[in-house]
């Protein structure tokens, strides 16, 4: 019984190592492919973010844009009132020296 004991133990240990190995194997590949995973989730992730940083940078360059436009518009409209005021002045000031020069004496 000493040998087939042994032998008997030999087949136990063996089996355990087996087993051992398979798990540690089938740990790798678990892990192999959580990387894999990851990093095509990563990849997704960056595509995406990548699409919507050059959405958000074109959002902000169209809304430079528009802002740069309304800023000309207004700086039209203000070069446009401050003319008129101008004139206005000038009309004002006009009807109060007008009438004075004509009051004025004729000298001959």
């Amino acid at each position: 019984m000493g040998q087939a004991g042994a032998s008997t133990e030999q087949a136990e240990l063996m089996d355990q190592v087996t087993g051992i190995s398979r798990w540690i194997a089938m740990e790798q590949v678990t892990e192999s492919v959580m990387r894999e995973i990851a990093k095509s989730i990563a990849s997704v992730q960056a595509l995406t973010w990548e699409v919507i940083g050059s959405q958000t940078w074109e959002s902000a360059g169209v809304r430079n844009r528009e802002n740069e436009m309304e800023s000309n518009r207004v700086s039209d409209r203000d070069i446009e009132m401050k003319s008129v005021t101008e004139k206005s002045r000038y009309r004002h000031e006009a009807t109060q020296v007008f009438p004075r020069i004509h009051s004025l004496p004729l000298t001959s």
